[in-house]
């Protein structure tokens, strides 16, 4: 069987996370004006998505429909980015493993 490579892993685990969150947050009702210390479930959305929200804020007043699209590819990346490293970890761990000892 193949193995598939590690980004491509990374990426499909960061898209079903965003999409996770979202759906989670849209039950839970942890969206928009709910945000803050209060409610411990959309402060964890907020810091996953404040990088974007970061460069979302920055963009130019003609570019303001970008805002959304860059939020959520911005926390796939950095999901991504994080799976990438657990994988990784877990990969070599795991090769560390399964050879036989001499």
């Amino acid at each position: 069987m193949k193995k598939i490579s590690t980004f491509w892993l990374a990426l499909i685990v960061g898209v079903i996370l965003e999409g996770t969150i979202a759906v989670l947050a849209k039950m839970f009702g942890a969206e928009f004006t709910r945000f803050g210390p209060a409610n411990g479930f959309s402060s964890c959305i907020y810091a996953i998505h404040l990088p974007g929200l970061w460069i979302a804020d920055r963009l130019p007043s003609s570019a303001a429909w970008l805002g959304i699209p860059v939020i959520i590819i911005s926390a796939i990346v950095l999901l991504s980015v994080i799976a990438v490293i657990v994988i990784s970890i877990l990969r070599r761990f795991h090769a560390g493993k399964s050879k036989p000892a001499a």
